[in-house]
């Protein structure tokens, strides 16, 4: 009888165990894709990197648009930190509107470049 409850309770305790670490590990799966939260501003940002990283790997990206798309994405980050310099390290609802245009315009350009055909 011992035995058997030595067994059962080892595969509670096992069980228990990988229900742990798979809620564990779930966090760290879905923050490796690049796709996961994407509609935060540095979730976005890390999203179009992996755009453009894509776009230069595949060859839909020569040097000079991605040297242009980086100057671009450079600008909005420098403008955003000085709009958040001006207000204690927040953005007011109109300057965050401003900022979202502008990535969502930064996004379509990213787009128009890597399917405009001009292959390096």
């Amino acid at each position: 009888m011992k035995g058997i409850e030595i067994m059962t309770t080892l595969k509670s305790k096992f069980i228990a165990a990988s229900v742990v670490l798979g809620a564990l590990a779930a966090p760290l799966a879905a923050s490796a894709d690049p796709y996961y939260n994407h509609h935060s501003v540095n979730g976005r940002w890390n999203h179009q990197q992996y755009r453009i990283d894509n776009g230069i790997r595949s060859g839909e990206l020569s040097p000079w648009e991605t040297a242009r798309i980086e100057r671009r994405e450079a600008e909005l980050r420098r403008q955003e930190a000085i709009d958040r310099a001006r207000h204690g390290g927040h953005l007011t609802y109109a300057e965050r509107r401003r900022l979202e245009r502008e990535e969502n315009n930064l996004s379509h350009y990213i787009y128009r470049e890597k399917h405009d055909h001009d292959r390096f």
